[in-house]
């Protein structure tokens, strides 16, 4: 009896794990064209001294989404990287009746950022005009939603230790 009850035990714990890396979608940026130039696949490390530090950018992502939200996917790129630096777009899953958070996790801009989201039809969601870094909605239909930061012309022209970084939690509670 104690066989087929770590048997089933192992069997339960592989159909979680399974069904928890399925759910784990990347998020990237897109470029004008819609090319994909960025996925956060694998933990890329920047030196200390960097724009984009990852040890902050998760710990600021667990803290904005805990306890309520689960961690689904973050993308960061240090804002030296993007050719347009006044307009910057990132795609990210969402599925139809969960619930979702998008945090703003970007560091080193002098000027508030305008932060757009829209959902798979192209209808603007959420606009923070500047004031929020988080955002909470109903995913109505699964498909991608994109995010737009849009950048002041001071940012722009001094691009230097400045990282673009958000994460994107989930609940269906």
């Amino acid at each position: 009896m104690r066989k087929y009850i770590f048997f089933f035990g192992i069997i339960g714990l592989a159909i979680s794990l399974m069904s928890a890396t399925l759910k784990r979608e990347s998020s990237y940026f897109v470029s004008e064209t819609d090319e994909t130039i960025f996925s956060e696949v694998a933990e890329i490390v920047y030196p200390r001294d960097e724009a984009c530090n990852l040890k902050n950018i998760k710990k600021y992502a667990r803290i904005f989404l805990n306890p309520r939200y689960i961690l689904e996917s973050f993308a960061y790129k240090p804002y030296t990287n993007f050719v347009d630096k006044r307009s910057i777009k990132a795609v990210f899953s969402v599925y139809a009746g969960e619930t979702y958070r998008v945090i703003d996790l970007s560091e080193g801009f002098s000027k508030p950022v305008m932060v757009n989201i829209f959902d798979s039809d192209g209808k603007k969601i959420y606009s923070s005009e500047g004031s929020s870094k988080m955002f909470d909605f109903l995913a109505e239909n699964s498909g991608e939603c994109t995010i737009e930061w849009i950048y002041r012309r001071e940012d722009s022209q001094k691009p230097d230790k400045k990282c673009v970084a958000f994460a994107v939690g989930y609940t269906n509670e």
